[in-house]
């Protein structure tokens, strides 16, 4: 159980600190470098805003865009209007001219230009930011570094009582062994002495 639990407890860190890197990432990228959006190894990523994708994207789904890749009919992709990323599906493509619709959507999207497609998306992660934002609310964090402190007194406690009584026996055994090493001494003299007294005689 302490194996799991240990195994378990290091998964939630790891993901705090990836999302730490990420969300850190972001803001520097974003606000700092003032880039429109987060580009990192030719992908990047956005949180989806509305169901106009749903089944297949949902409302709070992150999609993983893959930055100036090729796309075709029926490909979902990552479009740039006015200042807004909206994530729907290739209907046509008719040379530089694209036409998307949303899954959910009733009418096709206006015509779009080729260049303000950022890429295909490639990875959907499913109701992530339900995670993303509990492990990142500040309460959330400062109870977990809260308990694992406390779980980590209480473990070195009972480590600490159990070195203390294995310290305990083991001196008593090392002050058995010597009280029967001077019994045992005291016995080989004694049987000494009893063997020279016959000897006298």
């Amino acid at each position: 159980m302490r194996r799991i639990g240990r195994a378990i407890l290091k998964i939630i860190i790891v993901s705090i600190i990836i999302n730490i890197i990420f969300i850190s990432y972001s803001y520097l990228s974003i606000r700092v470098m003032k880039n429109n959006y987060v580009s990192l190894f030719g992908y990047t990523f956005f949180e989806v805003a509305s169901g106009s994708m749903s089944p297949a994207i949902k409302t709070g789904d992150i999609v993983v865009v893959k930055l100036n890749s090729l796309y075709h009919e029926g490909d979902i992709v990552t479009y740039e209007d006015n200042s807004s990323y909206i994530t729907h599906r290739i209907v046509r493509i008719d040379g530089d001219r694209v036409l998307l619709k949303g899954d959910a959507n009733n009418v096709d999207d206006a015509i779009v230009s080729s260049n303000v497609i950022l890429g295909k998306v490639v990875l959907i992660l499913k109701s992530i930011y339900l995670f993303r934002r509990i492990v990142l609310n500040v309460r959330v964090v400062v109870s977990f570094f809260i308990t694992i402190v406390l779980f980590g007194l209480v473990f070195s406690y009972k480590n600490i009582d159990k070195l203390k009584k294995f310290r305990m026996r083991k001196i008593h055994y090392r002050r058995e062994k010597k009280s029967r090493r001077r019994v045992s001494i005291k016995k080989r003299d004694a049987n000494k002495r009893k063997i020279n007294r016959g000897k006298r005689v």
